[in-house]
């Protein structure tokens, strides 16, 4: 009889060999079966929907994970952290928590169909080993599942010496790839810390930049500097020019710089107007009459024309004279 029971034995340790050993190749072949990660938005604003999709073995389960990692404070030996709204796809997965510098660790979950709040070890927290421990919850559980919104809370006391501990969450959820390969899965973000959030499947793995708390507003993009350029050519403006008036006399000769007036000598102006340069005016063309402004005649054009009445009437006086004595005489 001892010597049957050993042979069981000895069988059932053979299967349980050749189990486990299945077990390991198809997690080494689920993990290099993906050929293709690729995820959207880079950066997402918190409780907005990131969009997960990839290349793997046609109909084959694909185990997606996602990854935060977060520092808490440590206030009176105590740590804390609320995940409120946290989206639970439906169907296979597992929430776990690893936090570094404890004495222990716990974690309440809910609300839970008929259970409310459940508070995970049943049994009380969980002990730290060297300062580290982990805790993970496989769902669904028996008959049940944990899906949709759902409030997480992280609790437990830090070691003495600690100033913060560092929590790291990771959320893993299978999905099947179909017939050519190709697997989707949207996820929510609400209740995402802010940071970085990444994401792995197999041995491929992608970081989303970060989560934003809202949308960014777009940078104001400058005028391109081609309008600022064509400005002056929708609108030129008017070049300064010498405003020269058409004062000339009929005998007055065309002069290099601004019109003079009457009285003045026909000279060159001394200085130019700032910004002008110095060149010739123009001469009139013939057929362009410029009509001079009403002006006095100068006085050097009157003298000559009294001087000669006056001569005339001179003349005519001493001949009045001259026949006046002749007829005196005779």
């Amino acid at each position: 009889m001892i010597v049957v029971n050993m042979k069981h034995i000895n069988v059932v340790l053979c299967i349980g060999l050749l189990l486990l050993c299945a077990f390991i190749a198809s997690v080494a072949n689920a993990g290099a079966s993906v050929t293709e990660l690729n995820v959207n938005p880079i950066s997402v604003v918190q409780g907005d929907t990131l969009s997960i999709s990839g290349k793997a073995t046609p109909n084959e389960e694909v185990l997606l994970k996602s990854t935060f990692v977060i520092s808490l404070p440590v206030s009176e030996g105590k740590y804390s952290e609320e995940f409120n709204g946290i989206h639970f796809p439906d169907g296979k997965k597992t929430f776990s928590v690893r936090a570094k510098s404890i004495k222990d660790i716990r974690v309440s979950l809910g609300p839970i169909m008929f259970l409310g709040t459940v508070e995970y070890p049943l049994d009380g927290p969980r002990k730290a080993t060297s300062g580290i421990a982990t805790l993970s919850i496989s769902l669904p559980i028996s008959v049940f599942d944990v899906a949709g919104e759902k409030d997480v809370k992280v609790y437990g006391a830090a070691l003495d010496d600690a100033s913060s501990v560092i929590l790291t969450t990771d959320m893993a959820i299978k999905v099947t790839a179909d017939k050519n390969g190709d697997f989707k899965l949207d996820i929510n973000t609400k209740g995402v810390p802010l940071g970085e959030f990444s994401i792995a499947a197999g041995e491929k793995e992608k970081t989303v930049v970060q989560i934003v708390p809202t949308k960014p507003e777009p940078t104001p993009t400058p005028r391109p500097s081609r309008d600022r350029d064509e400005e002056p050519v929708i609108s030129p403006t008017p070049t300064i020019t010498p405003a020269i008036a058409p004062t000339h006399s009929s005998s007055q000769k065309t002069s290099i710089g601004p019109t003079s007036s009457p009285s003045q000598k026909q000279t060159q102006t001394p200085e130019p107007t700032p910004g002008q340069k110095q060149t010739p005016t123009p001469e009139s063309t013939p057929d362009q009459k410029q009509t001079p402004k009403p002006s006095p005649s100068p006085p050097k054009r009157l003298i000559p024309g009294f001087e000669a009445f006056f001569a005339s009437a001179g003349l005519i006086i001493v001949a009045y004279l001259v026949l006046a004595l002749r007829r005196k005489r005779d």
